[in-house]
């Protein structure tokens, strides 16, 4: 396909740096050659399935699925038996991936992406215009992803995107966050590019405007610091409260960050304005959904408040069945009005207080709280690094911490000034490490299994004194 039937998939100069793999720096005319040579070994079939790991790997497979015509299918995590449940949705399905050995699930054609495109071998052999081909391209209204809301249970919810609404949304993001500079920047991302907040910023964030990302995914606070050490400046990153909060106890040296951004989950004024001063730049925290992707954000360690990019319009209507105002966002390139799953306060302007999550209601004893309004307190207490509150069943909340410099007196007494007896957790559980996915977010099946594991034996019967009942 040629740009005259369609609208080019890099909206970049050919000779524009892209991508950086292990200090090599690919360029647009590189990896489209590799983006042309990937789809034509692709499985003949509908749907895509892509597993690839590596952010190298994935913006090329991606490209390649959307410019031979066929859709990217972004699984909610790595497990098997997800992975099985979505392929049985799909009629004509296959996988690209970029792992040793076989794919996570079998029965379908599979491309291993490092051999079909030779893209691991840098610098590349030219660009897709040296070989005849022109520029890799895609029709506004083909259907280019599918990206699935998680969660604890049911089939993940299918969010289909044409590519007119994955560059339309691109060029809201870009406005949004970098406003009208033109001055390019290199990225790093601590979360995976198969979330939509990854995909956004580091995947289509490259592919339309002047940003190079840095391939990898560091996951510790020491190796977060030595890829930003050797990335080229300005620098942004692209990361999660839940590595912020580690960055932060670790207290690592620390390279100037012009632009740092957070989503996934609440962040904390105090944690943001901390990590500006550490880094010397300006962290913005995005608001988002899988249904639309990133809609709006805050300077956190400034305001409390959010504001809703320019070309989104958030409104309230009335469910039907509930009979509740909930909050929508509408916009032209939106197929059709998105549910916010979030109980938002307007207050005009396009500015909107979060309230927490529909679910997080809480009613213990008698007793109304706000399961965010828990975590929030859990996590703002001194040596808390990472913690969970949740609640099992209709009883009392059960939590998990990670809190090396604390005891479990200190960490009761810290809460029990800040929370009524009802919504103390118990049990509070004492851990190396949350269960967290790639996107920094729990799952509530992986939660219990968790509790499960802890009252089954092992932590009552060994280690009584890190359990508080």
């Amino acid at each position: 396909m040629s740009p005259v039937d369609g609208v080019a998939l890099f909206d970049r100069a050919l000779d524009d740096p892209i991508l950086i793999d292990a200090g090599q720096v690919a360029t647009v005319a590189e990896v489209e050659h590799r983006v042309l040579t990937l789809a034509r070994a692709l499985p003949d079939t509908r749907f895509v399935m892509n597993l690839c790991e590596d952010r190298h790997h994935f913006l090329i497979s991606f490209c390649a699925i959307i410019a031979s015509g066929k859709v990217n299918l972004l699984p909610p995590n790595r497990q098997p038996d997800t992975l099985q449940e979505l392929a049985a949705r799909y009629s004509s399905i296959g996988l690209v991936y970029d792992t040793d050995g076989i794919p996570p699930i079998s029965g379908y054609p599979a491309v291993d992406a490092r051999v079909a495109s030779r893209i691991t071998d840098l610098p590349g052999h030219g660009s897709a215009t040296d070989f005849g081909a022109g520029r890799p391209s895609a029709h506004r209204n083909a259907v280019a992803a599918i990206s699935f809301t998680s969660g604890s249970t049911g089939l993940p919810r299918a969010n289909e995107k044409t590519w007119g609404m994955l560059i339309d949304g691109t060029a809201i993001n870009r406005r949004a966050l970098f406003g009208a500079s033109t001055d390019a920047l290199t990225l790093l991302a601590t979360v995976p590019p198969q979330h939509m907040y990854g995909l956004e910023l580091s995947v289509l964030m490259p592919m339309r405007a002047p940003v190079t990302v840095v391939v990898g995914q560091p996951l510790f606070p020491a190796d977060v610091s030595d890829a930003l050490e050797n990335m080229p400046a300005p620098r942004a990153l692209v990361t999660t409260p839940a590595h912020l909060r580690a960055l932060l106890a670790s207290a690592p040296s620390l390279p100037d960050v012009q632009r740092l951004f957070s989503a996934t989950a609440p962040l904390d004024g105090d944690t943001a304005h901390q990590i500006e001063s550490i880094c010397g730049g300006e962290l913005t925290e995005i608001y988002g959904c899988s249904e639309v992707g990133s809609i709006a954000c805050r300077r956190t360690s400034r305001e409390e408040h959010w504001q809703v990019f320019d070309g989104l319009n958030l409104t309230e209507a009335t469910n039907i069945e509930s009979g509740s105002a909930e909050a929508r966002i509408v916009a032209d390139h939106l197929s059709e009005p998105a549910e916010l799953q979030d109980n938002i306060e307007l207050l005009g302007s396009g500015c909107f207080r979060l309230c927490g999550r529909r679910e997080d209601l809480i009613n213990i004893a008698g007793k109304r709280g706000s399961l965010a309004d828990v975590n929030r307190r859990l996590l703002a207490v001194p040596g808390v690094v990472d913690g969970v509150a949740f609640q099992p069943s209709n009883g009392r909340l059960a939590a998990f911490v990670v809190a090396p410099t604390l005891d479990r007196r200190q960490l009761l007494a810290a809460l029990r000034r800040v929370l009524d007896p009802a919504f103390l957790p118990r049990p509070l559980v004492f851990v190396d490490a949350l269960p967290r996915q790639g996107s920094s977010k729990l799952r509530r099946t992986d939660l219990l299994a968790m509790l499960n594991q802890h009252q089954g034996g092992a932590a009552l019967a060994q280690g009584i004194d890190n359990v508080v009942h």
